[in-house]
């Protein structure tokens, strides 16, 4: 049996587009308790089949384990919601990025979308199954950060003196 292509114990995230960034913070929020670090926008450089090009996105990742990464529209990008599938990737940590990336090109998983760079992929991947599933890989080197930043939230949002 070939080497997996990225591990199961690798997902950080599951990924949802949503029209409305605010709307979908307010009902998952309601419903199911979320709580959200503040959201990021950013112009992203971003490769796909078609060529270079920047792309703005606006985000927001839960507070609370297992993530949740919610990613506004962007029309005529690959960041548009599938009516009927709520999820749009699932994001996984890996050592390689390039070789993670390639191993899943190999297995017949095209690339997508990724981050511009000195290499291809850079920053992220997406790569999308035969059976339609997108996957996200993204640098471990990417964790240390997202735990801080999760951490540092979490300490704000302590009252003084109360430690967990």
């Amino acid at each position: 049996m070939p080497s997996p292509c990225f591990l199961a114990t690798d997902l950080f995230h599951t990924g949802l587009v949503v029209e409305h960034l605010d709307e979908a913070m307010d009902e998952l929020g309601r419903l199911g308790g979320y709580g959200w670090l503040p959201p990021i926008e950013h112009t992203v450089p971003v490769w796909t089949p078609d060529g270079e090009t920047p792309v703005r996105l606006r985000m927001v990742y839960s507070r609370d384990e297992p993530l949740l990464e919610l990613i506004e529209q962007v029309p005529g990008t690959i960041w548009m919601p599938s009516p009927g599938n709520p999820i749009h990737h699932l994001g996984y940590f890996v050592d390689d990025i390039t070789a993670a990336s390639r191993a899943l090109v190999d297995a017949g998983v095209p690339l997508d979308a990724c981050g511009t760079g000195p290499i291809r992929p850079s920053g992220f991947a997406y790569h999308t199954t035969a059976a339609g599933l997108r996957i996200e890989l993204a640098p471990r080197s990417v964790l240390r950060d997202m735990r801080a930043l999760l951490a540092a939230r979490q300490a704000e949002d302590e009252p003084a003196g109360e430690a967990h």
